[in-house]
C-alpha cells in the first residue's frame, strides 16, 4: 500500500513538471521592449492646471508651470476613508 502512495505521488510530480516544460515551450515570446516605456505610452497632451486646491502639504502653492520635468504625487481622499487618513503622516514626511 505504502508503494501505491509512493507511485501516485511521484505521478503527480511527474505531470506537473510535464506541464510545466510544455507550457515553457510553447508559451508566446515576450516583447523586448518593456512595459510602460515612453514609446508606448500614449500623449494625452499637457496636464491642465490646478483649481480650487484648498490646502497643500509640505509645499506653498505651486502652477504646474513649476512642476514641469519634476515627479509630482497627487493623491485624492476624503475624510471618510480610513485609509486614506492613515496615509497623511507618511505625506507630511
Amino acid at each position: 500500500m505504502k508503494r501505491n502512495a509512493y507511485v501516485v505521488v511521484f505521478g503527480i510530480i511527474a505531470i506537473v513538471v510535464v506541464a510545466a516544460v510544455v507550457s515553457t515551450l510553447f508559451a508566446s515570446p515576450k516583447s523586448s521592449q518593456a512595459v510602460g516605456t515612453p514609446s508606448t505610452l500614449p500623449n494625452y497632451g499637457a496636464a491642465p492646471d490646478f483649481q480650487e486646491i484648498a490646502a497643500w502639504i509640505n509645499s506653498p502653492a505651486l502652477h504646474i508651470s513649476q512642476l514641469h520635468g519634476k515627479v509630482v504625487l497627487v493623491d485624492f481622499w476624503t475624510y471618510s476613508c480610513i485609509n486614506c487618513i492613515r496615509t497623511i503622516p507618511y505625506l507630511n514626511a
